[in-house]
């Protein structure tokens, strides 16, 4: 991954990992500070079609977004959470992270499932 690209790794309940990326163009200083608190656990909630994870992260804003993608990832600020979308939506107050390169299965998700944000292992030579 480039530069401004950083790969992250999803664990939902010690069970199902994705893959996906931060993106320091869009938001540095967010993805900065998301990144230097990883692994970060959590439990999720499911709100719409939305994945809502809290994080302890308190800041303003990052650069908005309107138009989010299936398995986009956005910060969250007024619930100080990552969100990861399950399908396309139209919002107001959010800021673009990253996505995913598999977005999950909404079949296999449920409110309250442990989920681990985290740096992958590293790639064997």
């Amino acid at each position: 991954m480039s530069g401004s690209k950083v790969s992250i790794q999803l664990v939902f309940d010690n069970t199902f990992h994705y893959s996906g990326y931060l993106n320091r163009i869009y938001s540095p200083f967010t993805v900065d500070r998301i990144l230097s608190m990883l692994p970060i656990e959590s439990v999720l909630d499911l709100r719409g079609n939305r994945v809502v994870i809290p994080i302890p992260l308190r800041i303003g804003a990052p650069r908005k977004k309107r138009l989010f993608k299936k398995g986009d990832i956005a910060f969250w600020p007024t619930y100080s959470s990552i969100v990861i979308f399950l399908e396309e939506e139209d919002v107001e107050d959010m800021g673009y992270l990253g996505a995913l390169t598999d977005a999950p299965d909404p079949s296999v998700l449920r409110a309250g499932m442990s989920i681990i944000i985290k740096r992958p292992p590293p790639s064997p030579l």
